[in-house]
C-alpha cells in the first residue's frame, strides 16, 4: 500500500492535460499546505514518488502571476528569451513553502 504518494504532471504544451494524483495521505498533506498558502502565503509538504524517492513539495501564493513567467514542463530549450522566464525559486514565498516542507519531511522522520 502507498504512503504519502503524489505525482504531478505538468502539461508540456498548451493542449495537454495537467494532473495531481496521490494517495490519500499525500492528498491530505496536499491540502493542508494549500491551505496554509492561502492564509499565510506559504505551505509545504513531503512526497514520494511510486519509485520510493522522496520530495519535498512547495506550495507559493505569487501576489501577481503575470510576473512570474516560466516555461513549460518538457521544455528543453524555452521559447521566451531568457529575461521573460523565471525560475520558481524567485517567488514570493518559495522559500518559506521549502522550509515548511523540509518542517514536514522531519515530523515523517519521527513517527
Amino acid at each position: 500500500m502507498s504512503n504519502h504518494m503524489l505525482h504531478i504532471m505538468g502539461a508540456s504544451r498548451w493542449d495537454d492535460i495537467g494532473a495531481i494524483i496521490g494517495d490519500r495521505l499525500a492528498l491530505q498533506g496536499l491540502r493542508d499546505a494549500l491551505d496554509e498558502a492561502l492564509a499565510t502565503g506559504s505551505g509545504g509538504t513531503f512526497v514520494f514518488h511510486s519509485d520510493g524517492e522522496p520530495y519535498s513539495l512547495v506550495v507559493a501564493m505569487e501576489p501577481d502571476m503575470q510576473q512570474l513567467q516560466t516555461a513549460y514542463a518538457a521544455e528543453k530549450a524555452p521559447q521566451r528569451s531568457a529575461r521573460e522566464t523565471t525560475p520558481m525559486r524567485a517567488a514570493h514565498f518559495f522559500q518559506d513553502g521549502y522550509r515548511k516542507a523540509i518542517d514536514c519531511r522531519n515530523h515523517l522522520r519521527q513517527k
